[in-house]
Parts: C-alpha cells; sequence; structure tokens
C-alpha cells in the first residue's frame, strides 16, 4: 500500500513538472514583438475576467499587454501594465493614480465586467482598485482580433506602433467567460503557481495553453516561470507530508495489532478458565448425585 501511494506521487509528481503552461512570455522591445489571433469571444459577450501575472520590463506612452480590437471599436479592450491609457468599450480611463507598478516585479491583473452591473472593474494583486459604470444595454462587440504584447490602433490586426510595446512578460493569462467575484480574484492573486484557475472548469474558455500554442510574430519567446521549481518543492512537502502520515498509521495498526494479540491471549487465558470451571461443576453434579444415590440404599 505504501509503495504503490508513494508511486502514484510520483507519477503526479512528474506530469506536474513536464507541461509547457508552467512558461511565461516574453516578449521583445520593438512593435514587430506579439501574438495575433482571432478567438472566439461570444462567451464573452454579456460577462468575462480576463487575468494574467505581468512582469513590467520596458516603460513607453502605453505599455499595452491585452489589446482586443473590433471593426466597429479599435480600443474595445485595451490593458496596460501601468493602467496610463485603459480603454473599456473604446472610452480612454487613466488610473495611474491608483496604483503603482514595480519594474521587474510579478503583479496580478484583472479586469471583469459584465452587462447586469454594468461596471468594468480592475484588480491589482487581488485588490479592487477601479470601477468605471458601462453603458446600460452595451455588449461586448464580437468578430474582433486579439492582440498580445501591443495596441491595435487602426483596427482588427493593425496599427501595432512603437508607443504601444509592452515589452515585458506575461505568465497565465486566461478569461473566464463570466464576471468573477472579489474572493475569487483574490484567491488568484495569493500563489502565482498555485494553477486555481484551473478549477474553474468550462468558464475558462481562453486558456494560458492554449495562448503558448498560437503563432508568435518577431521576438516572443518561451522563458522559465520559475513554476516548474516551486511545484516541484510544494509536491516534495506533500510526498514527505503523506509519507510521515502513512507510517504513523503503520505504527497504529502496528499497536492495535498488538492490543488485538494481548486480548486474544486474554480471551483465550479466560476460555481456559471457563472451560476448567465448567468441568468442576460438571464433576460437584456427579458427586452430588453418587451422594444422593448412596443415602438412598442406606435407607
Amino acid at each position: 500500500m505504501k509503495e504503490a501511494l508513494l508511486l502514484t506521487l510520483f507519477t503526479l509528481l512528474l506530469h506536474a513538472t513536464s507541461g509547457d503552461r508552467f512558461n511565461a512570455l516574453k516578449f521583445g522591445q520593438t512593435q514587430y514583438d506579439y501574438i495575433l489571433y482571432q478567438p472566439n469571444m461570444q462567451p464573452f459577450e454579456t460577462g468575462f475576467t480576463t487575468c494574467a501575472w505581468i512582469r513590467k520590463l520596458y516603460s513607453t506612452h502605453n505599455p499595452t499587454w491585452f489589446s482586443y480590437a473590433t471593426s466597429v471599436t479599435a480600443q474595445e479592450i485595451q490593458i496596460e501594465d501601468d493602467g496610463h491609457d485603459a480603454h473599456f468599450f473604446g472610452v480612454s480611463k487613466s488610473i495611474t493614480s491608483v496604483y503603482t507598478v514595480t519594474p521587474g516585479t510579478w503583479f496580478h491583473n484583472c479586469v471583469s465586467w459584465d452587462a447586469t452591473s454594468n461596471a468594468r472593474n480592475v484588480y491589482i494583486n487581488g485588490v479592487l482598485v477601479d470601477t468605471t459604470s458601462t453603458t446600460a444595454g452595451r455588449t461586448l462587440t464580437l468578430g474582433g482580433y486579439l492582440v498580445l504584447g501591443n495596441e491595435q490602433d487602426s483596427g482588427p490586426g493593425a496599427g501595432m506602433d512603437g508607443s504601444d510595446i509592452f515589452g515585458g512578460e506575461i505568465f497565465n493569462l486566461n478569461m473566464f467567460s463570466k464576471k468573477l467575484s472579489d474572493a475569487e480574484i483574490k484567491e488568484m492573486a495569493r500563489d502565482m503557481c498555485s494553477g486555481v484557475e484551473e478549477t474553474h472548469g468550462e468558464v475558462r474558455v481562453i486558456k494560458w495553453e492554449d495562448v503558448l500554442l498560437k503563432t508568435r510574430t518577431g521576438n516572443v519567446t518561451e522563458i522559465d516561470s520559475g513554476c516548474k521549481d516551486s511545484l516541484v518543492y510544494q509536491l516534495q512537502v506533500k510526498l514527505q507530508q503523506t509519507e510521515e502520515k502513512m507510517n504513523e498509521t503503520i505504527a497504529e495498526l502496528e499497536q492495535s495489532k498488538e492490543e488485538t494479540s494481548t486480548c486474544t491471549s486474554e480471551l483465550e487465558s479466560k476460555s481456559q478458565q471457563l472451560n476448567e470451571t465448567l468441568g468442576k461443576l460438571a464433576q460437584t453434579k456427579e458427586d452430588k448425585e453418587t451422594y444422593r444415590r448412596d443415602l438412598e440404599n442406606k435407607s
């Protein structure tokens, strides 16, 4: 049993450390370094949450890591690493006053919205830092293109330029088909390597492991996020804890076995004493009957 559990945990350890999904993407610092593709945005039409871990490494006028553009609105969604010129449904708003980014340090960034609340929320490291009202009845325009690493100034798939270069690193970008709660976003921001995003099931529509497979333009490379080593350590700790618990259980079983053996011996001893007592009772009964017959004969 012990060996089987250890083998299972070892297999999980190998599986958990062998996937590209633990890599981050590093973007070059020119206008030609980005990812462009056309996802199905229909699941997000009435609500969504976009989250990623971001590492700012480059300063430009509008360092854009997420841009969704349609033929109707070029800046349908635009998320920058410093909030200088964030766009939502084509409306620009600077939110640099509500948070500060430390270059070279990973931080968690989320943007959420739904047509029920008519409110766009921005979260930094799990904390709600800005809320902006949107027009009632407005929904996400479909049919657009997504660019990671630059902005689309001229419409879908066009207008990437030097003033919008991201030039940093992105890890674990996911887009969910509903407006996640404050608590759910806070849980994601708690640990960069936890993988809690995967627990959201079917609402996680745009997945990081799929983003890593998209065609890249220019200098966009996969790098180690550090989560492989972190996960290996976490699993090793869990393996050690499981082994310790298993050893305690085995010791308890041995103790129970010893106690059971003692009880069995005591039971056998009591059974022997009972048999001896029954034998004495039978002998006494026989002696009594013999004595009765002797008395009858004498009379």
